[in-house]
């Protein structure tokens, strides 16, 4: 509905091992919810849909004209985040995971969403950041320039058919 879920900070120093990357000012629903959704609906409703994990991203690739990308708010699709995929009667669904990310996290992912497009066909499929040399540690695809992310899109996604049968 375009409300406000939740505000969330991150700190951008140098943090111990024990110390929180994101704060949580307001707490909310997070799991409830896609960041981007209610924004970018028109350009979401049966089209291709970029799925991150950070907020950033959505935002960066609005400045870049791309209207096409929701976040989880964390690397892990809930049950409910899926139905209001779906809801968006996609044409395919991209997970975009941050680099080094275990694949086991997407893999996860594609399963819950598959439970739910049984009787349709939708095309799933992922970043595969094994193919990425050059971006940092934990890095969104992306955190590079738009001419990176461009062949990244062109380059390293890859069908989650060849994920889901350990093909990699």
């Amino acid at each position: 509905t375009g409300e406000i879920m939740a505000i969330k900070g991150r700190a951008n120093f140098e943090l111990s091992e024990f110390e929180p990357k994101y704060l949580y000012l307001e707490q909310g629903p997070m799991s409830q919810t896609l960041f981007g959704f209610s924004e970018n609906y028109d350009s979401l409703y049966e089209g291709e849909i970029l799925v991150f994990e950070s907020e950033k991203s959505v935002l960066l690739l609005d400045s870049w004209g791309y209207n096409n990308a929701v976040a989880l708010g964390s690397n892990s699709l809930s049950i409910t985040q899926a139905k209001l995929l779906m809801s968006l009667n996609p044409k395919s669904i991209t997970f975009m995971l941050d680099n080094n990310l275990p694949l086991e996290n997407t893999k996860r992912n594609v399963e819950v969403l598959q439970a739910f497009c049984k009787m349709r066909i939708l095309d799933i499929k992922f970043w595969n950041w094994a193919y990425n040399l050059d971006l940092d540690e934990k890095a969104a695809p992306c955190d590079g320039s738009k001419e990176e992310f461009l062949y990244i899109l062109e380059n390293e996604i890859e069908d989650a058919n060849k994920l889901m049968s350990d093909n990699l």
